[in-house]
């Protein structure tokens, strides 16, 4: 009996695959409520910690297994989000990285250099001036 074929995940492939977001929240968490006790009101200490997230974009076949191999490699307390599993997902983060490359750090562990500063932030920055502007 012939063994069927999985189609072919991985970089440069359109095969479906995971989108997806981890990030780390203990430093942001941390420096909101330090905000919070110096009197700052939460929805500035709340955007200002946001710039203290770590945010990792990327792809894979197997959800399950990389969010595990990141939990393993990665220090620190994370919070993993599969966001879409779609055809040409490698692209897509390629194009996602290509555009945040000013936010890009590197980080320790899988995927170190899949790894952006402060993107939390500058939603909830963009957020609050819209939520503003109709005030």
């Amino acid at each position: 009996m012939k063994k069927k074929r999985t189609p072919r995940t991985g970089n440069h492939t359109w095969a479906c695959q995971w989108l997806y977001v981890v990030s780390k929240p203990i430093a942001p968490a941390l420096a909101f409520l330090a905000l919070l006790w110096y009197g700052l009101p939460w929805p500035p200490a709340a955007i200002l910690a946001g710039f203290l997230m770590p945010v990792k974009i990327g792809i894979t076949g197997n959800i399950q297994a990389r969010f595990r191999e990141i939990r393993k490699t990665s220090p620190g307390l994370e919070l993993p989000i599969p966001l879409a599993y779609l055809p040409g997902a490698y692209y897509l983060e390629q194009a996602i990285h290509a555009m945040l490359w000013p936010f890009r750090i590197r980080w320790i562990g899988s995927g170190k250099t899949e790894w952006f500063l402060g993107l939390p932030g500058v939603v909830g920055l963009v957020v609050y001036i819209i939520i503003g502007s109709y005030g």
